[in-house]
């Protein structure tokens, strides 16, 4: 007993036993997340996916009021405020008014956005009804019948030199090929499936609308979350850390405003010009291929390209390939005046990066998150670039 007193009494012994078991315990630590790391990583990304589910509707509103309180700050400078000016000198009665006139620029910017919906929804359900189906896929199916018939003599021709052809077991594939079309349709147009669908659709849209009212709330008062948020770090962080950290939330602000707001308005202004230039040669569905057109603008480099599928598919089958190749020059023009002109004006030189970066951080980002990843790829690009710069200019100070 005294032999252990005495061991424990020397505090050398006692801090070299403490490190080779603490030691020891990070070591299993590493084996065992190194050697579990597809079981963790699957267990985090359901734990995530869990939190972001519960959290949908206030993350929905975090992202509008974070989009759309520019707008709100102008309706309420320009338009609430001045019908109605705060006249009183008392501070709090004053807040409570200035609240007011947020929250019913918040609500008027909302309604706005849902009219605008509606009413794109409400003209493209008329172009698709009245011109898609009973105009443009009528001829747009004369125009696939025309051209199988222009080609079954050469088929034939091509059948009867080469019967050695029919011997390659082409029936046998043409017979998989289409067995997997009817199991992947069964799969994807099965009455359970088409229920999931509209399940899925239904809680979307339900949260997509309480969304918008958590983002009413958050715009009222926009400088609770940032003064909740100073605090928040202040009280985990040093000062001196803390400082720095709010510097990198700044740069990551000052990124993401300029590519969010800046990619909106330009392709809302690429789908303007794309549905008047498209309108203007009398191509089917004009506005419609248009609006594609700047949605698809979103995405650097292989969005335009994306975008010209369906004005050329549209005017071969409808007009002939004459149509359908001076759809594609007209829109290849017009992402050329956007890529040189109007891009950089309105999205500016806070995302400027090498095109070699941009097209690899595409492809990476849309390897692993598809469409999402390659519109993600170019913000969070651009962060890590001023985030990088940031660490460089200090290491030279």
């Amino acid at each position: 007993m005294s032999k252990i007193k005495e061991f424990f009494s020397n505090w050398r012994y006692l801090k070299f036993c403490l490190y080779v078991a603490f030691t020891a315990l990070l070591i299993y630590i590493a084996y065992f997340f190194v050697k579990n790391i597809d079981t963790i990583a699957i267990s985090i990304g359901h734990g995530v996916h869990a939190v972001c589910t519960a959290l949908a509707p206030f993350l929905i509103g975090l992202i509008l009021a974070y989009i759309f309180n520019p707008l709100v700050g102008i309706i309420d400078r320009n338009f609430i405020s001045k019908l109605a000016p705060i006249r009183t000198k008392n501070p709090i009665k004053a807040e409570k008014k200035r609240k007011r006139h947020r929250g019913i620029s918040a609500i008027l910017t909302f309604l706005i956005l849902l009219i605008l919906i509606v009413v794109l929804i409400y003209l493209f359900a008329v172009m698709i009804l009245d011109q898609v189906i009973f105009e443009s896929i009528e001829t747009m199916l004369q125009g696939i019948s025309n051209y199988f018939s222009q080609y079954d003599n050469i088929l034939d021709g091509l059948t009867t030199q080469f019967p050695q052809i029919l011997d390659l077991g082409l029936d046998q594939k043409i017979q998989e090929l289409l067995d997997k079309g009817v199991t992947w349709l069964s799969e994807n147009f099965s009455s359970r499936a088409i229920l999931n669908f509209l399940s899925s659709l239904g809680i979307g849209i339900a949260n997509f609308f309480l969304g918008i009212i958590v983002a009413v709330y958050i715009l009222i008062d926009p400088d609770f979350l940032v003064r909740g948020g100073r605090k928040f770090i202040h009280a985990l962080f040093p000062m001196k850390f803390a400082a720095k950290l709010r510097e990198i939330i700044n740069d990551i602000h000052e990124v993401l405003s300029s590519f969010i707001r800046g990619q909106l308005l330009d392709a809302l202004i690429v789908a303007t010009i794309s549905s008047a230039a498209l309108s203007a040669i009398g191509l089917n569905s004009a506005v419609l291929v248009g609006c594609f057109a700047g949605i698809a603008n979103i995405i650097p480099y292989f969005g335009p390209i994306i975008g010209m599928v369906p004005a050329f598919i549209i005017g071969l089958f409808t007009d002939g390939i004459g149509k359908a190749v001076l759809a594609v020059v007209i829109l290849l023009v017009l992402q050329q005046i956007d890529g040189n002109i109007i891009y950089p004006k309105i999205v500016g030189k806070q995302t400027e990066l090498n095109p070699l970066v941009v097209l690899v951080s595409i492809l990476f980002f849309g390897h692993f998150w598809g469409v999402v990843g390659m519109i993600i790829a170019v913000p969070i690009m651009a962060i890590i670039k001023r985030l990088f710069v940031r660490f460089a200019n200090r290491k030279q100070e």
